[in-house]
């Protein structure tokens, strides 16, 4: 394969205008063409390294908010926790509560039992004659129902 002028500059600069290169001025516009492009590669690189540089950042910036909602996840699951633990409580003292009344319940109605049978020895009764104090009463009456 015969190498020339023109393939050599087609391989560097990519651009087929070289095949047409028939002298000097079209090789020096080539030339001129290749220097553009490579005076352009520093700013390319400038902004190839501003770009992995947000990059980076954005990196951390995602890993901080990885980090910030998995505690935010943990808290949560710490607030149900404390929440099912706040409900068994209050679950346990409403049948403590529930305990209680009856109980109270039941205190109640002994006590106005044992208020009546206290009081039963405390009747007067208004039309019937009293008998003395070491006498006893006998009463033979009939119940009409």
């Amino acid at each position: 394969m015969r190498v020339t002028h023109s393939s050599v500059i087609t391989r560097v600069t990519g651009d087929e205008r070289a095949r047409e290169c028939n002298g000097c001025q079209s090789i020096e516009e080539l030339l001129k063409s290749v220097l553009e492009k490579v005076n352009v590669l520093p700013d390319l690189n400038e902004k190839i390294v501003g770009i992995s540089k947000t990059i980076g950042e954005l990196n951390l910036k995602t890993n901080r908010l990885d980090g910030e909602m998995k505690a935010t996840k943990n808290a949560i699951v710490n607030i149900h926790l404390e929440n099912d633990d706040v409900r068994k409580t209050m679950l346990e003292s409403r049948q403590l509560m529930l305990d209680i009344e009856a109980q109270n319940k039941k205190t109640i109605d002994r006590l106005n039992s044992l208020e009546n049978y206290g009081r039963r020895e405390n009747l007067i009764f208004y039309g019937i004659p009293e008998g003395k104090d070491d006498e006893r009463e006998n009463c033979d009456c009939e119940s009409h129902d």
